[in-house]
């Protein structure tokens, strides 16, 4: 009897001791739980658009090793080029039908190799016909301060001062003693030309609004003196957030365009 009892204290500390062990082991178990893996950020995807639209309202994009645009080949046979100096800037910007170059603009640039003057010409059998001219200046090394434009006899027809949101977007020119000329509106997605360098001359020489779409895509322009040339553009995006359609209305017909890019 004796034996017994000195071996139940044992026991029953054995007992006691158990059920903390448990605990314990049930509490450390709580505390590991269910490890959550760290998100991974997906970098930005950097496009480059190749080609937008089908058949004759196509357009096909070409570039620089730089980025620069080149030249766009259209569906209808037409195309514009635009050719670069040695050191990067643009120089001539010729507009084709087949292989034969129709008209053609001649950049003159500034010390920093900056556009500041086009001269556009025709071109009319063996005859170079001088067509109108734009002078340009600046309020800093990318943004454009004013755009003047010229008749054939260089009699001056406009000029339009660029006023631009925080973001650098266009969003508004203003013509003689202030008056608005333009209005544009942009969205929040990443620009169908952002990774294009001087889309901006194409946007002048085309007179193609669409090449505003820089930083924002270009959603609206509106011309309060010439309200029937008020244009809009809507968009469908891709996972990356680009344009992976464009609407806008050609001929007063609202038109689709698939947008293809390439990954840089």
């Amino acid at each position: 009897m004796k034996v017994y009892l000195k071996i139940l204290p044992a026991f029953l500390a054995l007992g006691c001791c158990m059920p903390m062990a448990c605990k314990k082991a049930e509490s450390q178990t709580e505390k590991i739980g269910v490890v959550t893996p760290p998100v991974i950020s997906k970098p930005e995807a950097k496009l480059l658009p190749l080609q937008m639209g089908t058949g004759k309202s196509k357009m096909t994009f070409s570039y620089t090793s730089g980025l620069a645009l080149s030249k766009i080949d259209y569906g209808d046979g037409t195309s514009s080029v635009l050719e670069f100096t040695a050191t990067g800037s643009p120089s001539l910007l010729t507009h084709a039908l087949g292989n034969e170059i129709v008209a053609y603009t001649q950049f003159k640039l500034d010390n920093s190799g900056r556009v500041i003057k086009g001269s556009s010409y025709t071109i009319a059998g063996n005859k170079d016909v001088f067509a109108g001219m734009f002078s340009v200046t600046y309020q800093s090394d990318s943004k454009i301060s004013e755009i003047s434009h010229y008749d054939s006899k260089q009699i001056l027809l406009s000029t339009d001062k660029k006023i631009y949101a925080d973001n650098g977007n266009l969003i508004m020119e203003q013509g003689v003693a202030g008056v608005v000329s333009a209005n544009y509106s942009y969205d929040d997605k990443n620009g169908l030309f952002k990774n294009v360098g001087f889309a901006w001359l194409f946007a002048i020489e085309e007179q193609n609004m669409l090449f505003l779409s820089g930083l924002n895509n270009i959603s609206s322009c509106g011309y309060p003196l010439k309200s029937l040339n008020n244009q809009s553009f809507s968009y469908t995006y891709n996972e990356d957030g680009y344009p992976e359609s464009v609407k806008f209305p050609v001929n007063g017909v609202a038109t689709s365009y698939k947008v293809s890019y390439k990954v840089l």
